[in-house]
């Protein structure tokens, strides 16, 4: 078994979003378009339900709790009041992280919210702005500034605890500090940069005299396209040892369609457009054609005591693990693993957080 008491937990609230990041896994980008990904469930949300059922196994009393977004943000999901209350109600000492893009519901939504999330306590809204009004959009295709101002200021000013999240990009280096003014001056209680995960700088190369040239194609790309799964396997992954932080660090995520992973990554990994990465991942899981690992069809005790991770287990400790596995836990190989991750290691770590009150 590798659970007995959560340390994190990761929640998917929503696979819903208003906005069309390149690099996220909901998106495919082929030929200088952006192409929504056949293989990823889009439309799902979690609930208040689902979460005191999550809520009922052995947890370390101050858990970390993400609600973070692999392909949607938890704004999406219409239900985030009650779902929040819930969590504060079941384990008031949690360490409690909202992520979003700040642009969706309203100022009365946000109002509820920092009642809940109050400046003081360990439960926060992380706003993830990259720019400024002029390039914020660049990256968070679709989001209006003017929405995320208003939500965040009304957040702010009713109590709430929030930080600012800032993702690095090369046309947006230049905004940093005015953007930390902008955060003071709101009443952010801290501002946070972290490096941008794109391949091959995948935004800011399609970035042409100050404006970004991303075609946003609305649909999945097809043969006609030009576009074909031919992706491999990689075959030359170094022989390491597995950290695995599933199992050292307690951490477990739940997607919005009710799967249970390890992490964020094998669940990402779940929805990649090329088969190999999937079928990686479906070794891993043993998922083939078994609910095991769905909210759907059992309780999250029931998932969490599976024998069935006994076998997850022997795969990571293998001589051939799953790839997603060696790239995101194995010994020395995660040059920006995620920051809720206890594996950050203040050599290689690209957060740098500053406190603004």
């Amino acid at each position: 078994m590798i659970y007995h008491q959560i340390k994190t937990l990761e929640l998917e609230l929503s696979s819903s979003c208003n906005s069309a990041c390149p690099v996220c896994p909901r998106y495919v980008e082929h030929d200088g378009g952006i192409y929504d990904n056949p293989m990823a469930d889009l439309n799902q949300h979690m609930t208040a339900e689902q979460i005191a059922n999550i809520l009922e196994f052995p947890t370390y009393r101050d858990v970390n709790i993400d609600c973070i977004g692999t392909v949607g943000d938890p704004m999406a999901n219409k239900n985030i009041v009650d779902i929040i209350r819930a969590i504060v109600e079941a384990k008031p000492w949690c360490k409690l992280q909202l992520h979003t893009n700040g642009s969706l519901r309203n100022t009365k939504v946000f109002a509820q919210l920092a009642e809940l999330m109050p400046v003081g306590s360990q439960r926060k809204i992380v706003f993830s702005v990259d720019g400024l009004r002029d390039t914020n959009h660049f990256y968070r295709v679709g989001v209006a500034w003017d929405r995320i101002m208003d939500n965040a200021s009304t957040f702010i000013s009713q109590g709430g605890n929030a930080s600012w999240k800032w993702v690095k990009f090369n046309h947006n280096l230049h905004q940093i500090e005015d953007a930390k003014r902008i955060a003071r001056r709101l009443g952010f209680q801290s501002f946070y940069t972290t490096n941008n995960q794109s391949p091959d700088e995948l935004v800011d190369r399609h970035i042409v005299d100050g404006k970004p040239q991303h075609r946003i194609m609305r649909r999945p790309p097809t043969s006609a396209d030009g576009y074909e799964d031919d992706e491999t396997a990689p075959t030359d992954l170094p022989n390491v040892k597995i950290l695995p932080q599933c199992e050292q660090g307690q951490y477990v995520h739940v997607r919005a369609d009710g799967l249970v992973f390890p992490c964020c990554m094998t669940a990402a990994q779940a929805y990649n457009p090329s088969k190999w990465a999937r079928d990686d991942v479906e070794v891993l899981m043993q998922m083939g054609n078994s609910n095991w690992n769905s909210l759907k069809h059992r309780s999250f005790t029931d998932i969490m005591y599976d024998p069935q991770w006994a076998q997850v287990k022997a795969n990571y400790e293998s001589n051939k693990p799953c790839v997603t596995c060696v790239e995101g836990c194995g010994e020395d190989m995660a040059i920006n693993p995620p920051d809720h991750i206890g594996k950050l290691k203040s050599s290689k770590s690209s957060i740098l957080d500053s406190l603004l009150c």
